[in-house]
């Protein structure tokens, strides 16, 4: 009950801040901009998540939301707030990595659900399957978590927005120059890379959200905070 009622308190929080707008903007700016052509796309090309949403919106996006929260958290002292407040500080980091995360999935829903209607409209050839349309986008998601659980802790544990900034620009820079000759450090990328490896990809998307959860849950559950 307290993991909920924090959620919701994070979602009211985001309501009344331009994090939500942000969020709900973004995906269909990336649908409306990538609207593929007949002759070059069919159902079966156009079944995963967009390459501007993977490859640029998703990763940036994701450490601007996380840096922005962070920072609303940071200049209004709401950090030290949770030391007096009836929940406990475990409870408070994962409502608060709960709220993101769900952020983030809408954002992909909206994507998807874009893309559903886009393809029908144009009429794109071959079948389509529901299933697997959903599917690689649930992927796609769960590939991305990792980048969230880092983020949350970089925006937690620093006060400034160098060191998440930094973090976040540099993994996905490097991500991208090391994509094609070492494809499984392109952490940044998983995202896109999961849906043509997705075993491989899937165990080390698993074992980098865990890592990264438990070291922002531990850090965050023992900081000093000023």
């Amino acid at each position: 009950m307290d993991l909920l009622r924090g959620f919701s308190a994070e979602w009211l929080r985001a309501k009344r801040t331009s994090i939500f707008y942000l969020a709900m903007i973004v995906p269909i700016f990336s649908v409306l901009t990538t609207v593929p052509s007949p002759k070059k796309f069919n159902w079966a090309t156009y079944s995963f998540p967009n390459a501007s949403w993977v490859v640029f919106i998703l990763p940036i996006g994701i450490m601007i939301l996380s840096l922005m929260s962070s920072q609303l958290y940071t200049n209004n002292h709401m950090w030290k707030n949770t030391l007096v407040q009836p929940i406990s500080r475990s409870t408070f980091y994962l409502a608060h990595t709960l709220y993101l995360c769900s952020i983030v999935l809408i954002g992909y829903l909206i994507v998807m659900i874009g893309q559903m209607i886009t393809g029908h409209i144009i009429g794109l050839s071959g079948d389509f399957s529901p299933m697997q349309f959903i599917g690689h986008f649930l992927l796609s998601y769960f590939a991305c978590l990792h980048l969230i659980f880092l983020q949350v802790w970089l925006g937690a544990r620093f006060s400034g927005v160098v060191a998440p900034l930094m973090v976040g620009l540099g993994g996905w820079i490097l991500s991208g120059v090391v994509s094609r000759d070492l494809p499984y450090l392109s952490a940044w990328l998983y995202p896109m890379m999961i849906v043509n490896e997705p075993v491989t990809f899937s165990i080390i998307c698993l074992g980098l959200s865990i890592l990264t959860l438990t070291i922002g849950f531990y850090s965050f559950t023992r900081m000093d905070i000023h």
